[in-house]
């Protein structure tokens, strides 16, 4: 029976150098799981030391992203929710080293990164909150198309109400106009003859 391979020498294996041509490695130079994996080798030797493997920290970046994209965010969720109390920790570390400050400068320096953690793991929840329950959108674009629509509507029943009422007028006075020039005529003409027979009654002649 061949004798099972341990974890030291997977990772010797891993640790090996590749050869990759200069494509390759220009290609590998846009991933953005080797991007930030680099980024994390440089800061996580005080919690797992030197030699933890970065192909490992490589192949658990890709496992997140797919899960993602398969709209998987628990790996999210997670991560939000650590570092929501890893900030709280963090606030009340520097909140109690600050109380015994005795003086003013070095109390503000505590007291001010402490409640910078505090907003940071505020603005943490917030983010966890929308994840869990997102917003709804609001598209702009169908909202002035709906807009318009009443528009063409609104202008179409003034124009039913236009087309009425100069029909009752119509039928009123039997012709488009013929109301309306009547009876500003029978007007004017009560007024010339009132005005003659006033002038005739105070002269006292015929005019």
């Amino acid at each position: 029976m061949p004798r099972k391979k341990t974890v030291a020498e997977d990772s010797a294996k891993c640790s090996m150098p590749m050869k990759f041509s200069r494509m390759e490695k220009g290609r590998l130079a846009v991933s953005s799981s080797i991007n930030n994996a680099s980024v994390m080798d440089s800061f996580q030797a005080n919690l797992m030391g030197k030699d933890a493997e970065i192909l490992g920290m490589i192949s658990m970046l890709e496992k997140h992203a797919k899960e993602v994209n398969q709209n998987d965010l628990s790996s999210l969720e997670s991560m939000l929710i650590g570092q929501a109390i890893a900030l709280q920790s963090i606030f009340a570390s520097l909140s109690r080293r600050a109380a015994v400050q005795d003086r003013l400068p070095q109390y503000q320096v505590f007291m001010g990164l402490a409640l910078k953690a505090q907003s940071q793991s505020r603005s943490t929840i917030a983010a966890l909150v929308d994840i869990k329950n997102p917003k709804q959108s609001t598209f702009v674009g169908q909202a002035n198309l709906n807009t318009g629509s009443q528009q063409i509507h609104n202008t179409l029943n003034i124009s039913a109400v236009d087309q009425n009422s100069r029909e009752m007028q119509i039928q009123l006075s039997g012709t488009s106009h013929g109301l309306l020039q009547n009876s500003r005529t029978q007007s004017f003409e009560v007024g010339i003859n009132s005005s003659v027979e006033a002038m005739v009654e105070v002269n006292g002649a015929k005019v």
